[in-house]
């Protein structure tokens, strides 16, 4: 088993490793699919809720933290955010009554964002039209062998733990 990214990259330079499929055109493949997706759920969600793919990401982020609250510090690096665009996307579901920020007891410099009621709501509604929004567009972009293996390598733990382990036998 290959421990890492950079082993994996190693075997494949060397030729240890065969890949079936070009990697740049695999990665071209998922940003165009990533483009084409993220543009319809936010179309999606900016006509039904009025919020962005981003703040959507990020209140269901908040709502399924420990407690329904979220480090705003630990919020920014899964949703590809810089500290201040968190901060950011957080004053944005506070001012929408979403969120209410919380300081940290045992850091006096951290804040939580907690979810409040009305951003429960509206998460089961987010969560509802991202299903819907999403069936139409998988379907005419993914095969269903397509979007099988796009879900089992998303659920996979550890991007290194899938890259160690694509291309072998």
């Amino acid at each position: 088993m290959v421990r890492s990214l950079r082993e994996h990259a190693k075997r494949y330079v060397t030729g240890q490793l065969q890949v079936k499929t070009d990697p740049v055109a695999v990665w071209r493949g998922v940003a165009r699919v990533h483009a084409r997706l993220a543009g319809a759920l936010d179309e999606a969600l900016q006509g039904g809720l009025g919020l962005s793919l981003t703040d959507s990401e990020a209140l269901e982020a908040i709502g399924g933290g420990h407690d329904g609250r979220t480090r705003i510090s630990a919020l920014g690096p899964p949703l590809g955010l810089t500290p201040s665009g968190a901060s950011r996307c957080v004053d944005r579901l506070e001012r929408a009554g979403l969120v209410v920020r919380e300081a940290c007891p045992e850091d006096g410099r951290g804040w939580f964002a907690a979810i409040t009621d009305t951003g429960r709501d509206r998460l089961r509604a987010v969560l509802a039209i991202r299903a819907s929004a999403l069936a139409g567009p998988v379907g005419a972009i993914l095969s269903d062998d397509e979007a099988a293996c796009a879900a089992r390598w998303a659920a996979a733990p550890d991007a290194s733990e899938r890259a160690g382990t694509q291309g072998e036998g």
